[in-house]
């Protein structure tokens, strides 16, 4: 893969990433607004601005990867339609990425997180979190799952509070694990049981 477009909408950013494969590594081009319920207004003039910067053409792409959640409810179905829409229209792969998971990888490329285990906990909405297990290895690129997010009452600071979710690592857990990469109409949104804040009318 040499090019790759990445995007973010799970949390009150809208990111969008375009990683390109060069001999010395991966260069990305990253733009990334704080945009709360504004992310369908937003989404898809970054990807023409981002493509439009780096001179790239949308069918000069070899894959899409978008923030799969849990998260946001329509802010996951945003980025899901965008990378599915873009994908299908040029053939691609898409990569449907945990949210956890690009934020835990991240938490140890900026070095917020540590070797070892550690809890990753993510926002939900007032008075609920996401909290998952990562294990994480002396690199920055070395982060494996242990345990699934998982939906939890409580108040605690979370880590995307702490460190901002981009598309950049959302693209970089896409590149580095291959076996997420699905035909676009098989990349579906993540969700947990009982994440939903509607409730039935009384």
């Amino acid at each position: 893969m040499q090019r790759i477009l990445a995007v973010e909408t799970t949390t009150d950013v809208c990111s969008v990433a375009l990683g390109i494969a060069r001999d010395s590594g991966v260069e990305w081009v990253v733009e990334s607004r704080i945009a709360p319920r504004e992310h369908n207004r937003l989404v898809l003039s970054l990807v023409d601005g981002i493509l439009a910067a780096a001179g790239v053409a949308r069918p000069q792409l070899d894959c899409v990867a978008f923030s799969a959640g849990p998260g946001s409810f329509t802010g996951v179905r945003i980025g899901a339609s965008v990378a599915q829409g873009i994908a299908l229209g040029l053939d691609l792969p898409a990569f449907a990425v945990p949210s956890s998971e690009a934020l835990a990888w991240g938490m140890a490329a900026i070095g917020v997180a540590r070797e070892g285990r550690r809890t990753v906990r993510r926002y939900s909405r007032p008075g609920w979190l996401y909290e998952a297990e990562y294990e994480f290895g002396s690199g920055a690129g070395e982060v494996r799952c242990v345990q699934f997010d998982q939906l939890l009452a409580g108040d605690a600071l979370c880590d995307d509070q702490r460190v901002a979710m981009s598309a950049e690592f959302v693209g970089a857990v896409a590149l580095a694990r291959e076996d997420l990469a699905v035909p676009a109409e098989r990349a579906l949104p993540l969700y947990v049981e009982g994440d939903t804040p509607w409730r039935p009318a009384k």
